[in-house]
């Protein structure tokens, strides 16, 4: 008895394994597909945005040439968006970054990105080359000296490394500073981000940061980890925001006609297109 029913399970289970390979290989064909419609529709509500199927649209030695995350040696993409805004060209590429540690059976994969890499094309090139990064994940390179600003919050945290010291300050002000960590905030909190704290034309991301500064000054947005760290060489921005969840991950297991998880990400597109628009106007001012 025990004989025969081994190998009815044994045969159950070479039918049932490959069936259930090729169902989970099925639905992710269908999730994939899904996923792109989708956001392609949210992409057509911000502007002249599509999906590519390009990779390494920020390489692995742009980042190194930076000084940002010396310590990292993998680069894995995800999802990348191509688009067009106020005349400067941009890109939005999902990366993680990792490095090796360890040895034998203690080696390990330890995290040193997760997030969106946005990489914007100017219209005029910066005289020099700044990189404003996390003091932990920063190195200088050569040519570069060390920034001091005048914010005293922004320098606990960060350092700041530039070929043109003058640039530096004109690039790095409190208003460019802000729209960085208010970047940040709204990506670190996921689904309450920028979906809930934006609606019926009130940016509540920007009131909300906004009441935080005037009760406790630009040191609120230190309250949470989740730091942008920022580079401007040659004619590009690069902007580096960290994100534990998946930006562009579509959950069907969920309820497709939840609109909240689409406007999540609609809104925290417009965040960046905001940093664009911004920058946009800075150049006009002489840089």
């Amino acid at each position: 008895f025990l004989f025969n029913n081994f190998w009815l399970v044994l045969i159950g289970l070479v039918v049932a394994v490959p069936c259930i390979i090729y169902m989970l290989k099925l639905w992710n064909e269908i999730r994939d597909k899904l996923k792109k419609q989708i956001i392609t529709k949210i992409l057509t509500l911000c502007g002249n945005m599509y999906l590519s199927d390009n990779k390494d649209v920020v390489s692995s030695s742009e980042i190194d040439d930076m000084g940002l995350f010396p310590r990292f040696s993998s680069k894995l993409d995800d999802d990348v968006i191509i688009g067009l805004h106020k005349g400067c060209n941009f890109a939005i590429e999902e990366s993680h970054l990792t490095h090796q540690e360890g040895s034998g059976k203690n080696r390990h994969t330890v995290t040193d990105f997760n997030g969106l890499i946005v990489k914007i094309q100017m219209n005029k090139s910066f005289n020099g080359k700044t990189v404003a990064g996390m003091k932990s994940e920063i190195s200088k390179r050569p040519g570069f000296d060390e920034v001091k600003l005048e914010d005293v919050e922004f320098m606990k945290h960060m350092k700041v490394f530039s070929t043109d010291q003058i640039e530096a300050r004109y690039l790095l002000t409190t208003a460019m500073i802000e729209r960085l960590y208010l970047l940040g905030d709204a990506f670190s909190k996921s689904r309450n981000s920028a979906g809930t704290n934006m609606i019926d034309g009130h940016n509540y991301a920007v009131e909300e940061s906004n009441r935080r500064k005037e009760k406790k000054g630009i040191a609120a947005w230190f309250d949470s980890p989740e730091l942008v760290c920022a580079a401007f060489i040659g004619g590009y921005v690069y902007l580096f925001i960290p994100k534990s969840e998946d930006f562009f991950e579509i959950n069907a297991w969920s309820t497709l006609l939840d609109e909240t998880k689409y406007y999540d990400v609609y809104c925290q597109l417009q965040l960046i297109l905001s940093v664009i628009d911004y920058l946009k106007l800075d150049l006009k001012l002489g840089l």
